[in-house]
């Protein structure tokens, strides 16, 4: 699909808090249209990184833009046309319908007091059918397993149609093959649409997977940036994840990360 829309510009963005500093400034640009993953070990800042993205945080150094316009100069639900996110723990849904909570997604188009229109009701209905949750559409959003219910977010966010998908560990609480299965998903939704999809993943395997493009964060620094052949190396990940790890070739084009003990 043809890659258009806004990307995002870091000049210099960083954050501290209690006086410490969480993420250092950073100038990079990420393009709509490619799945970014953000990998590295606990606390080296990945979550924050998203949550400027999403402007849950504002940063207390640099600027950060969105097609060439600051943050802080969308409104709420200007940004929310742009920016979908998703929050490695998702708030409780409180008896909400699986279409109830998919139907959220169109907030940020209608309005809380405005009516759902024939191009909301299609969304809903094409975001719900996109992610395989047909036969659940009226069952509670906390009766679902753990990767249904991860399709459900996957699926407001899809109904919300922004141009960019922002996930903090999405698939953290599943098992491998569910994981696998949350992620595949993402990848092909971002490519069929040319949405942009940002990705902090705690399997660096997963990482390789799917993304095209693989930023490294240590310590609120990052310290390399490219794709799954050039990440994937053991000079680069040891310094990350120790020194028993090492990268074999796997079926297809993507090396596979082995953890060696």
């Amino acid at each position: 699909m043809e890659q258009n829309g806004p990307d995002f510009a870091l000049d210099g963005a960083g954050f501290s808090a209690g006086g410490r500093r969480i993420l250092s400034p950073l100038a990079l640009r990420l393009a709509v249209g490619h799945l970014h993953a953000l990998v590295g070990p606990n606390g080296s800042g990945k979550s924050t990184f998203l949550k400027l993205l999403a402007r849950q945080i504002a940063p207390d150094a640099g600027t950060i833009r969105l097609g060439g316009r600051l943050l802080p100069s969308f409104g709420s639900r200007a940004f929310a046309r742009e920016v979908a996110f998703m929050p490695q723990f998702t708030p409780a849904t409180d008896g909400m319908t699986v279409q109830e909570l998919v139907s959220l997604g169109r907030f940020a188009w209608h309005g809380a007091l405005g009516r759902s229109s024939p191009r909301d009701k299609a969304a809903v209905r094409e975001a719900i059918e996109r992610c395989d949750l047909t036969a659940f559409v009226h069952r509670p959003v906390d009766a679902l397993s753990g990767g249904e219910r991860q399709r459900v977010w996957i699926a407001m966010m899809l109904a919300q149609q922004s141009r960019w998908l922002l996930l903090d560990e999405p698939t953290s609480a599943l098992d491998a093959g569910h994981q696998v299965e949350i992620l595949d998903l993402v990848a092909s939704l971002a490519r069929e649409r040319g949405v942009g999809v940002v990705a902090v993943l705690h399997d660096i395997n997963m990482a390789a997977r799917i993304a095209d493009d693989i930023l490294a964060l240590d310590g609120g620094n990052l310290v390399f940036r490219g794709g799954p052949a050039d990440v994937m190396r053991p000079e680069v990940l040891r310094p990350l994840f120790g020194p028993h790890v090492d990268v074999l070739p796997a079926e297809g084009s993507r090396p596979a990360v082995v953890y060696m003990r």
